[in-house]
């Protein structure tokens, strides 16, 4: 059982190259820097060795309403736009049922939105 709740849980890249860029998707999804569970990871959602373990430990600590799942170009990790769907598959079988995605360019980090589909 959650000992806290908080609004989301956001997955994404540890690239040095992307930090406001993943602010910025943060931000317009409306969800503040303290109300979310920010897991950092190597390929961000598509750094499969590491996504459950995350996501259930984030969903069972503080039960978010919702995750944010991202990864972004030219991931020196490897993860690909297409990772997206193996890492929703695996943020629902968490529990998660609010499942949001996106593809992060520098370019469209302010329309975070793009790839998000209700």
């Amino acid at each position: 059982m959650a000992d806290t709740t908080i609004k989301c849980t956001f997955v994404h890249c540890f690239d040095p190259r992307f930090p406001q860029a993943f602010g910025e998707v943060r931000e317009n999804f409306g969800v503040k820097i303290n109300e979310c569970d920010e897991i950092s990871i190597g390929g961000g959602a598509g750094g499969f060795d590491d996504l459950e373990e995350e996501l259930e430990k984030s969903k069972r600590l503080h039960n978010p309403d919702f995750v944010i799942l991202a990864v972004h170009e030219n991931c020196g990790a490897g993860a690909k736009e297409e990772d997206l769907e193996h890492a929703e598959e695996i943020a629902r079988a968490c529990g998660f049922t609010d499942v949001r995605k996106i593809f992060v360019t520098l370019e469209n980090a302010k329309d975070a939105r793009r790839g998000y589909e209700e």
